[in-house]
């Protein structure tokens, strides 16, 4: 059996399992960039990093059988990244001696209920979202559909094929980004909220998708979601540029909907503050 000199053979298991499928691996495999120098046969430690959403150093302690500890999500980001089927994944939580989540499956698709609908048309004079389990649009009102994505059509939350994804739109979507005046600390609250949805739903495939996605199409994002941060605030201040009215600043809330793991998302200005005139201001641009 593997020894180690730590005195826990499953985790140089682990280890000579991670890099064993690491080197079997060609760059062919993942269409990566094949004119940069390689001493030797496989994937780059960096690259599988990279596409699991985690650090280097932390792969690097997983396959030197130094980590004490691996969690669901990481497992699973390398399950992904390493292309593993069905079996080797669970060989690779078996070597972990992490148990997997329940069997991974196909969420059914989320809409928002006939009362949700009804309190964001209430809420006309705020700005208001629902947000689902993998922090998709479900639905906004019309002022907050005009805060954040004012180019985008306002029905569509409604089309699986067109429903924005928040936390796409922070990192892949140019018109959003520039409205962010701070974009970093955006994109820290967003990839933090997805991390906190993944630790809770690690059986949720489209949810996993959503990760590999990104990790893929943006390496800003890569580099957040390799580097977990405390829970993401649910109250804060959002300093926001709109072409239309200049700048805001607003008080943003996440409340859960009872019933559900949809979230609402509000937003509002301070009574008497020139961001409160410049969202009326807003709200007087749509149209009737």
């Amino acid at each position: 059996m593997p020894s180690h000199p730590n005195g826990h053979p499953g985790r140089a298991a682990l280890g000579a399992f991670l890099r064993s499928r690491r080197q079997s691996l060609t760059p062919e495999d993942l269409g990566l960039d094949l004119t940069q120098p390689r001493e030797g046969p496989g994937l780059f430690r960096e690259e599988v990093a990279h596409r699991a959403g985690i650090s280097v150093a932390y792969l690097a302690r997983l396959e030197q059988g130094t980590a004490t500890q691996a969690s669901v999500a990481a497992l699973n980001g390398l399950g992904r990244a390493l292309m593993l089927d069905a079996h080797e994944r669970d060989e690779l939580f078996r070597l972990a001696e992490t148990p997997p989540a329940t069997r991974r499956r196909e969420p059914p698709p989320e809409h928002v209920s006939i009362g949700t609908a009804q309190l964001l048309t209430a809420m006309a004079d705020v700005p208001a979202i629902v947000l689902g389990t993998r922090d998709d649009v479900l639905a906004w009102n019309r002022l907050g559909h005009r805060l954040i994505a004012s180019h985008l059509p306002f029905e569509s939350p409604l089309d699986l094929d067109t429903r924005p994804n928040r936390v796409k739109m922070v990192f892949l979507d140019p018109r959003l980004r520039e409205t962010y005046r701070d974009w970093k600390v955006e994109a820290q609250r967003a990839v933090t909220q997805l991390q906190q949805l993944a630790t809770h739903r690690s059986d949720d495939l489209a949810l996993m998708r959503l990760v590999g996605d990104l990790v893929v199409a943006s390496d800003e994002f890569a580099a957040y979601w390799a580097d977990p941060q405390p829970a993401a605030p649910t109250r804060g201040i959002r300093e926001l540029y709109h072409p239309e009215v200049g700048d805001l600043d607003l008080r943003f809330e996440i409340l859960t909907l009872e019933g559900s793991e949809q979230r609402l998302l509000t937003h509002s200005a301070d009574p008497g503050s020139v961001s409160e005139e410049r969202l009326r201001d807003l709200a007087a641009l749509i149209p009737a």
